[in-house]
């Protein structure tokens, strides 16, 4: 069979290097996205007592799970998309921002959504005993948001050849968190430790979208045009649900009903009126609509 057709898998080692390179750079990656994810707890669990370390446990685990869940499957399909486009510029270009701009309604929409109704949340699933971790949880949506948006660039770095530098991004953020950390979990409380981890993932969110630009040769402000709808629209969301007097309802359940449905039409409303107020640009907008339309006109044919 190989000397009736010139292809056929034969043993050979001439990219074995490069084969283990790659990989070895994406088990690194892998370790410090762990790392990321567990430092702030270790720290924890080190400076305070067993119920503080309980609190700020579930806080981490309830609060980023809605954002994480939301953009998680969406976030692992980017990889082999970018890698069959890494050889049509144009095409990965408007791949990458498509999918930031989904991504980022996604985490802004649940991660200031938990952070609104972080507290009528825990009395009304966890109980008052849990009533601490509320703060907590506020601030671990947000950090949580903050990294999936900026978890976006290691799929197009890694998928362009750029793993050496994903990984150095990557590694950097873990150590500045972990410097950090220890000195405010030493002399601060537990709530400055999950404030600092929402600092660090906001402070590395430019840099990571200014490495992907430049990269991809676009402009330092596309990867912003794409964000900008969403974090406006949940700023929007967030005030109305700070201004909301739902005090008056005496219990916890029906205050989050009310909040959730009131942050959810706000959210949505707010994005539409300045979508359309940009000009109805390309992204996640213009494609949920089409599908909504599409929907709909396939649900009215006979």
């Amino acid at each position: 069979s190989y000397t009736m057709h010139p292809y056929r898998p034969r043993w050979c080692l001439a990219r074995v290097r490069q084969l283990y390179g790659f990989s070895l750079n994406i088990l690194t990656q892998a370790m410090s996205y762990f790392l990321t994810g567990q430092i702030d707890e270790v720290v924890v669990g080190g400076n305070f007592g067993t119920e503080t370390m309980g609190h700020y446990h579930i806080a981490s685990d309830v609060g980023p799970s809605p954002t994480y869940e939301l953009t998680e499957p969406m976030a692992r399909s980017l990889f082999p998309i970018y890698a069959k486009l890494s050889h049509q510029p144009g095409e990965l270009s408007g791949a990458y921002l498509h999918a930031l701009s989904a991504i980022a309604v996604l985490a802004c929409a649940s991660g200031a959504g938990i952070f609104s109704v972080a507290e009528p949340l825990v009395l009304a699933v966890l109980g008052e005993k849990w009533a601490n971790t509320a703060p907590l949880m506020s601030w671990l949506a947000l950090a949580m948001a903050m990294m999936v948006i900026g978890n976006t660039c290691f799929a197009v770095l890694n998928a362009t050849g750029r793993e050496r530098l994903a990984l150095r991004l990557t590694c950097l953020r873990t150590l500045v968190l972990g410097v950090l950390i220890v000195p405010v979990a030493a002399g601060l409380s537990v709530e400055a430790v999950a404030a600092t981890r929402f600092a660090v993932m906001a402070a590395f969110l430019p840099v990571f979208l200014a490495f992907t630009a430049r990269v991809l040769d676009l402009s330092p402000l596309d990867p912003w045009r794409a964000i900008w709808r969403p974090a406006a629209a949940a700023l929007l969301m967030a005030t109305t649900l700070a201004l909301l007097p739902v005090d008056a309802v005496p219990h916890a359940a029906p205050q989050l009903i009310i909040e959730v449905t009131v942050g959810a039409v706000v959210f949505v409303c707010g994005l539409i009126g300045l979508w359309l107020l940009a000009g109805r640009p390309a992204g996640f907008e213009r494609t949920a609509l089409g599908f909504l339309v599409g929907l709909r006109r396939g649900l009215v044919q006979p």
